[in-house]
């Protein structure tokens, strides 16, 4: 699920809530009504990080580095310590969320020597190592160029067959490429809940909430788009075009 919106519209709270983790960020938050976990409800919400089970990723990576560690590697190992993994298994985790980002290379790389969007690809990956039941991400495309957020949209679709997942984001792109189904968000309250064809064909509705063209001028560009581009394929798919 693609939760989209504009800032301020309640997304990452959202997020908090279902990782249990509203009472450590969102002090300030007022709450009602419940949570649902893994057949668990809370009202409202979890009053404890449901981590391992829940794995989220912050908006800002860096936060999320740990500090206590100098690699890569050591700091994926510390978050698989902290679930409980065995250490026989462990070595096994990390190889295999390495390879899901794409980043055995910076394996031995020392954290301080990474790239913004490097940072956020290791803490994804210290995120997804545990195999969580729930993946939430709070826009995790958004210190990605463009290569990488398509390859993200292509992880988070492999992923989908272990985890549910949830992810934010203030743009269409992301959500057309690997959402099964959108939620748009406003001042704390749910304006839609479809699929990205519903969105894409009942988009003058929300093109003031989502920072994009106008959909009628975005509509006139995807028709003198590259045909040979992914996303300009499954958009006009998704309006209908094709």
């Amino acid at each position: 699920m693609a939760i989209l919106g504009p800032s301020e519209a309640g997304k990452t709270t959202l997020l908090f809530a279902i990782a249990g983790l509203l009472g450590i960020h969102g002090t300030g938050a007022s709450s009602s009504g419940s949570v649902a976990v893994l057949g668990h409800a809370f009202t409202p919400f979890p009053s404890h990080p449901e981590f391992p089970h829940v794995s989220m990723l912050l908006q800002d990576p860096a936060v999320q580095i740990s500090g206590l560690t100098d690699t890569v590697q050591e700091e994926i190992l510390l978050g698989l310590r902290h679930a409980g993994v065995a250490r026989e298994n462990a070595e096994h985790h990390l190889e295999e969320s390495l390879r899901l980002l794409g980043i055995p290379h910076l394996r031995d790389r020392t954290l301080r020597s990474l790239s913004g969007g490097e940072i956020q690809k290791v803490a994804l990956a210290s995120a997804i190592a545990t195999g969580p039941s729930v993946l939430l991400l709070d826009e995790p495309a958004s210190a990605l160029d463009p290569a990488s957020a398509i390859a993200l949209a292509s992880l988070l679709r492999r992923l989908a067959h272990r985890s549910t997942i949830m992810f934010t984001d203030t743009t269409l792109d992301l959500a057309v490429r690997c959402a099964d189904t959108v939620c748009v968000f406003d001042a704390g309250g749910v304006r839609f809940t479809g699929s990205p064809a519903d969105l894409i064909r009942s988009g003058s509705l929300y093109c003031d909430m989502l920072p994009t063209e106008p959909w009628t001028t975005a509509l006139r560009r995807l028709e003198r788009a590259p045909a040979g581009d992914p996303l300009v394929r499954r958009l006009r798919r998704l309006a209908g075009m094709t």
